[in-house]
């Protein structure tokens, strides 16, 4: 027993984030002949990536919390996956892929497939190409979808009405700042500008960040929305102001027709 247990670190494992599942891919460097010992070692893993990550009711604030106390790790990727390296999980996502992935946690299920389904009538593809929803998506299907056609999610107009885990998707001129960010909870609300506590993945902490300078990937900081000509448009999520389109929703677990 103590031999198998000590293989276990030697198994790297990864979930890749699916259209609505997660998918579990077990790579075995040790070549396991027997077919009992193999459905073990799986569902050992299963059920031990389930007690680390998948058993909390308030997701993110306990998620923040095991990545503050090294429990966890994470890195800002492209990848969009979850690995089991040396018995720690890594969360690899960017801005958009963890998004994603909170609302499958969070069994917004519906919401999603509903985005899947535009961005494949917009692109005129088959659904099943549709690997991940990417911040631009995001927003073109808010922009372009009348708010009484929308069955699952419900477009937020100001700033200080947004409530934990609401979605701010932000587009700017350039495509590279694109981002996508979801809601803690508000700090402090005025007339012309909202200033919010968001949990992300990204590249560039934002003020009072539980991230520090050098670390990429999930966290959660401080951000300001800014109303300026009439509309909220401009985000502060660092040191600099970004301009550029900002779109906030609220993604519902059942439909509200």
């Amino acid at each position: 027993m103590v031999y198998i247990l000590s293989l276990l670190n030697e198994l790297p494992h990864r979930l890749m984030v699916g259209q609505q599942t997660l998918t579990l891919l077990i790579v075995v460097r040790i070549h396991v002949r027997q077919p009992i010992l193999q459905a073990a070692l799986s569902g050992f893993f299963c059920n031990r990536l389930r007690r680390i990550t998948f058993t909390d009711n308030n997701f993110l604030d306990n998620l923040i919390n095991d990545i503050k106390e090294n429990k966890i790790k994470t890195t800002y990727s492209h990848d969009n996956c979850i690995e089991i390296i040396n018995g720690k999980t890594c969360l690899k996502f960017d801005c958009s892929g963890f998004a994603y992935y909170y609302f499958q946690k969070q069994h917004k299920l519906k919401a999603l497939q509903e985005v899947r389904n535009f961005v494949a009538r917009y692109k005129n593809i088959s659904e099943k190409e549709i690997k991940r929803i990417y911040s631009k998506e995001y927003m073109l299907f808010f922009k372009t979808v009348e708010p009484k056609e929308l069955n699952y999610w419900q477009i937020i107009s100001s700033p200080g009405e947004l409530t934990h885990g609401d979605l701010i998707v932000y587009i700017s001129p350039n495509a590279r700042e694109n981002h996508c960010m979801l809601v803690d909870h508000t700090i402090n609300v005025k007339d012309d500008a909202v200033v919010l506590q968001v949990v992300d993945s990204t590249q560039f902490p934002h003020k009072n960040d539980t991230r520090t300078k050098e670390q990429k990937g999930i966290g959660k900081g401080e951000i300001t929305i800014f109303k300026t000509n009439g509309k909220w448009n401009c985000i502060k999520h660092n040191i600099y102001n970004h301009n550029g389109d900002v779109w906030m929703a609220r993604a519902a677990q059942n439909d509200r027709k």
